[in-house]
């Protein structure tokens, strides 16, 4: 019997998946997303979009004035 050496290859070089996030959803939204192809990979690109629009998103101490409304001129 021939021996065959299985490993997961990660989408992204460079990033492995080796960390755990846990979070607690109801019974319906878990099937709802067991029954999706690749649902694992899906979440974790939903997640990588919610941390970058957080990141470009100004905080409200981030603000900046815009001058008063007083033009140019």
């Amino acid at each position: 019997m021939q021996r065959r050496n299985y490993h997961i290859q990660t989408a992204v070089p460079g990033k492995s998946k080796n960390k755990l996030l846990a979070i607690k959803v109801d019974e319906n939204l878990l099937a709802n997303l067991k029954s999706m192809d690749d649902w694992q990979d899906k979440v974790r690109e939903k997640l990588n979009q919610l941390v970058e629009e957080q990141a470009i998103a100004p905080t409200p101490d981030q603000t900046y004035p815009t001058g008063g409304g007083r033009g140019l001129w």
